[in-house]
């Protein structure tokens, strides 16, 4: 399908060679994201901060699938968004415009790979019966394409030339080596399996966090963490706080409103393991969980520590209102529960 003139465009994804393993990995849906205004997406959505409409909503809704996958990733939109700046301007380069339904005019085709070796698609996305190039707005070689391509706009086709079924391939890509995506050096994973370079990196996070709205810049943490505020929950971290004020927005619409806390400090952390477990360095440090009473983590391994867990104040019980809401609608957001307790829900159920 991709006939257009080759361009200089430079290609992230095309500097790395697929595993023959990893070829064929089943193609990814987002059947049931469309119209789902409680998520934040679709046409009521608000546009990242300086993207053009149709790329925001290809990268939200990308970004939206992100838990599904498997393992849980939460890569933010902001950094599908920073890609596809780098890569093609979100789509325009050369003069391309972007449909509707996300379709990318004139395809845009990198420039010749010989270093990959021979040509793998036929000429089928790239034109080319000799190389391959990179294409499309996220510039995907083909065998890449193949192992991550994707249906990111639910109309039963996988086209590297259409931005929605690209930006949830990049969220794949992304998610495979950097997953949970939840900090700037997971980010970092991610990106250089997508180009095995550091200043590429450096340009899409710089571009990432030009595109997130200002009132979810990072304001504090420990590390690499870096969190919001976010009403009702205090501090979280940035890259699952979209999903989280989805989430109460929801509800609250139902009639649930919802509160609690999510970061916890790690002095705070041993503070909690010397009330619940003792004060010991056994105790604090290296006694299990189960052994404390209420079970409580050990310092460095809380999911609360990276801001990706919310213990909800009215979840005592799994006979609260509060828990039966979250049983039944907070896997929608990613956001998934500890069997053991029933107030505490994360963005991987840990």
């Amino acid at each position: 399908m991709a006939t257009g003139k080759t361009i200089g465009v430079t290609s992230a994804a095309a500097l790395v060679v697929l595993l023959a393993a990893t070829i064929g990995l089943p193609v990814l849906t987002v059947s049931g994201l469309f119209d789902r205004p409680e998520l934040g997406f679709g046409p009521s959505a608000a546009s990242l901060d300086g993207v053009p409409p149709v790329a925001a909503d290809a990268y939200q809704r990308a970004a939206a699938a992100a838990p599904s996958f498997s393992p849980p990733c939460s890569v933010p939109a902001s950094l599908l968004a920073g890609v596809g700046e780098v890569e093609s301007g979100h789509g325009t380069h050369g003069g391309a415009t972007v449909s509707g339904n996300g379709d990318v005019r004139p395809p845009i085709v990198g420039i010749p790979l010989p270093q990959l070796g021979e040509d793998t698609d036929g000429g089928s996305w790239d034109g080319s019966t000799t190389v391959d190039h990179a294409v499309g707005p996220m510039q995907f070689i083909p065998s890449t394409w193949r192992a991550y391509g994707a249906d990111g706009n639910d109309d039963g086709a996988t086209d590297p030339h259409n931005l929605y079924d690209a930006a949830l391939a990049a969220a794949r890509y992304l998610c495979a080596s950097g997953s949970p995506m939840a900090t700037e050096s997971d980010w970092r994973r991610g990106l250089w399996a997508y180009n095995h370079s550091e200043a590429y990196a450096d340009d899409v996070i710089k571009a990432a966090r030009r595109y997130e709205p200002a009132e979810t810049s990072p304001t504090s943490g420990t590390g690499d963490v870096q969190l919001v505020e976010v009403e009702g929950i205090g501090p979280t971290n940035i890259v699952w706080a979209h999903q989280v004020r989805s989430l109460l927005a929801a509800a609250a619409a139902d009639g649930v409103p919802l509160t609690g806390s999510s970061y916890r400090n790690p002095d705070e952390q041993i503070a909690l393991r010397k009330a619940h477990c003792g004060n010991s360095h056994h105790a604090i440090y290296e006694m299990p969980s189960s052994q404390c009473s209420p079970p409580t983590a050990r310092p460095g391994t809380s999911q609360h520590e990276q801001g990706l867990a919310i213990d909800f104040d009215a979840c005592s019980t799994r006979a609260t209102a509060c828990w039966r809401w979250l049983s039944a609608h907070a896997s929608s957001f990613g956001i998934h529960p500890l069997s053991s307790e029933p107030w505490h829900w994360s963005i991987d159920g840990r």
